[in-house]
């Protein structure tokens, strides 16, 4: 505009003035000429000034505005540039005249570039935030965006482009941030362990992640925009709307910043405990919430199970004393009984309720013995036995009363095998409890036992050698495939009624015996469970199982026990196996026994100690001791808690021998016996 408005002042300039002569001959005319000459000239010089005042303007805006203001032939060679082009691309103005536009976009896209801008110029279109990348001149890359408008003459043709370029580099450079910043965040948010969502002031949904879509099993679709009341139980609608208000009216709340636990709904109408975090937030004036939701079923099963275990800790604890005080009263019982038999002819009547009660204090002997299995320890104390009469008796008292009657199918030469008769006997029970639960409208327990052989290649978690295999089946419901490989934990059951314990003690019980259990089942038909025992190393030796004849001897031998009852029936069976007997009740009085005797000469033969003495010194602490008085020491370890290591390792502890409380006669002789003549012992 300040070019053409210059060309116009010349332009009629040389109209009125055509040269000196010509304005003196105007001079010298009249004094009408005179003036109307000076008019002119003063009309001239005016128009120059606001020609100069306008240009300083353009120069100024041009030069301050920050943006290069450039113009190009049609052909895109610049005829122009502003001085600003040096702070853009460094290039002072007369570096960039009679180059093309195209000269400084990046050679990665500058055919692209050049390509995009040609079609516009074809079209003789403007140019709107047209965004490219330059180089500049100390190499560095410029990101541009550029307007520009087409130069026409009179008559339409395209002579060039006027245009301004915007350095937005820096912009960009943000704008890429950020967005690298919101995908970060949204891989962050994505891929959380939890589900996070986002609420507006509404209490409507406008972000949900894919956590809460797994949790709540609404997909984002479905549930954005829609209340978060859609996933509450009703109880808890109202507290959640007023809790928003309060928050959004006053800024406070006593759940923001804070973990609190709640109750979720699914899409299936399910609920579920979740614990969340909520935050609260503003843009503008716009208040928004975001949550961190948790599903925490597996927390609180485990929570409950956590409890349960430290229930069954205080039930193993009163478990441990009561077998404990219950097993010496036993001691007492089954110890006369035994004792009154051997005062009695096998074919009088008496002999047989003897028996009978001796059989009833051994069952009674076994249920403390399952107590036991849940207090502290539980390690098998084995003895090389057949199991067929055990499996026979186990199996018929645990169906005693019930609408299942059983049938045995049990090999005649079954090999022996070293177990803990009576957590033995617990498994069998267990499993056959199981089986007429599994048949509520009764039906038949199968029993077999048999001798196998384990091959390498057989698909079984035991080593090569010889096992009794023992399999009980029933004609009950059956086990989903899906609950087969929980049977064995613990806790787990499919009754309404039931810990879950059952099969677990079973299975640990079987572990410690170094054998194997497993289970088969079919919906409808029935299920089977199989136990796996190795056989005894002493299966040639022995032969047999262990005589119940009465093994006498003679000698001395010191008792100490804490329990007057145990003493009186020890010493008692003693005496009528032909021992002189002392008497201690712990085990400080118990070593100075055994010093004394030493000196005299008269040592004692064997020494029986209790391994548990309330307030006293029991066997274990005792043994240590008397091994210093004498290191050839024969002790035999005795106590109600059979289930303590000791019982099971005595060797390890100095003992030479054990016996578990509840005893007959006959075992007392036997274990005596081997102990004092030192015969092999197990």
């Amino acid at each position: 505009e300040s070019k053409q408005a210059e060309e116009e002042l010349k332009k009629k300039t040389k109209q009125l003035i055509s040269s000196q002569e010509e304005l003196k001959k105007l001079f010298a005319e009249s004094e009408e000429s005179r003036k109307s000459l000076l008019s002119i000239l003063e009309d001239v010089t005016e128009t120059q000034n606001a020609l100069q005042k306008s240009e300083k303007r353009f120069q100024d805006i041009v030069v301050n505005t920050g943006d290069w203001i450039w113009e190009t032939d049609e052909k895109g060679c610049y005829t122009y540039c502003s001085p600003v082009v040096k702070q853009v691309l460094g290039y002072v103005y007369n570096e960039v005249l009679g180059k093309y536009f195209y000269d400084f976009f990046h050679p990665d896209e500058r055919e692209e570039l050049k390509k995009a801008a040609f079609e516009v110029f074809e079209k003789n279109e403007p140019f709107k935030n047209f965004i490219n990348q330059n180089v500049h001149k100390n190499g560095h890359t410029v990101i541009l965006k550029t307007t520009a408008i087409p130069m026409c003459d009179d008559r339409g043709n395209l002579l060039g482009y006027r245009g301004v370029d915007r350095d937005i580099t820096e912009q960009k450079r943000a704008e890429d941030a950020l967005r690298k910043s919101e995908q970060h965040f949204r891989s962050v948010v994505q891929t959380a362990s939890d589900a996070i969502i986002t609420i507006n002031k509404d209490g409507n949904i406008i972000f949900w992640n894919r956590v809460a879509e797994a949790i709540f099993g609404y997909s984002a679709d479905e549930i954005v925009g829609k209340p978060l009341t859609l996933v509450m139980p009703e109880q808890f609608r109202e507290v959640h709307k007023k809790g928003i208000k309060r928050v959004v009216t006053t800024e406070k709340s006593k759940i923001i910043g804070k973990t609190t636990e709640g109750v979720g709904l699914r899409k299936d109408g399910s609920e579920f405990p979740l614990e969340f975090s909520l935050a609260s937030w503003k843009t503008g004036k716009e208040t928004f919430f975001t949550g961190i939701v948790r599903d925490i079923t597996e927390r609180k099963k485990m929570e409950e199970e956590v409890l349960k275990a430290q229930k069954l800790e205080s039930i193993s604890i009163l478990a441990a004393g009561i077998a404990h005080d219950f097993n010496n009263i036993l001691t007492a019982i089954l110890g006369n009984i035994s004792l009154v038999k051997m005062y009695v002819k096998p074919k009088e009547e008496v002999f047989e309720i003897l028996t009978e009660a001796e059989k009833a204090s051994l069952r009674a002997k076994d249920l403390t013995q399952q107590l036991l299995v849940f207090s502290r320890g539980g390690e098998p104390i084995k003895k090389t036995t057949s199991i067929p009469e055990s499996l026979k008796e186990s199996t018929q008292l645990a169906l005693t009363g019930s609408n299942v009657r059983c049938k045995f199918s049990i090999d005649t030469d079954l090999w022996l095998v070293d177990v803990d008769e009576g957590q033995f006997n617990q498994v069998i029970n267990n499993l056959v409890i199981n089986a007429y639960q599994a048949m509520p409208e009764g039906g038949t327990v199968e029993v077999k036992a048999e001798n196998i052989t384990v091959e390498e290649k057989q698909f079984l978690p035991l080593q090569k050698g010889k096992y009794v295999k023992i399999s009980l089946k029933d004609q009950g419901v059956g086990i989903p495939e899906e609950h087969l490989p929980k049977v064995f934990d613990p806790y787990f059951t499919t009754k309404q009624k039931g810990s879950g314990l059952g099969l677990a003690t079973a299975y640990s019980i079987i572990q410690k015996h170094n054998g194997h259990i497993d289970v088969e089942s079919e919906l409808g038909v029935g299920t089977t469970f199989y136990i796996y025992l190795p056989i005894s190393e002493k299966q040639i030796t022995i032969g047999g199982r262990e005589t119940k004849e009465l093994t006498k001897g003679e000698g001395k031998i010191l008792l100490m026990d804490d329990e007057d009852i145990v003493l009186k029936i020890g010493g008692r069976l003693l005496k009528y196996l032909g021992y002189k007997v002392e008497f201690a009740k712990d085990g400080v009085e118990a070593i100075e026994l055994y010093k004394k005797a030493k000196e005299s000469g008269q040592p004692f033969n064997a020494v029986i100690m209790d391994l548990t003495v309330p307030g006293g010194m029991g066997g274990k602490k005792a043994i240590g001791e008397l091994m210093k008085v004498d290191s050839d020491v024969k002790a035999i370890v005795s106590s109600g808690y059979s289930n303590d290591p000791i019982m099971a390792e005595f060797r390890k502890y100095g003992f030479s021998g054990v016996i578990a409380k509840p005893y007959k006669i006959e075992e007392l002789g036997q274990v005596l016996q081997k102990v004092i003549k030192g015969s092999n012992y197990k």
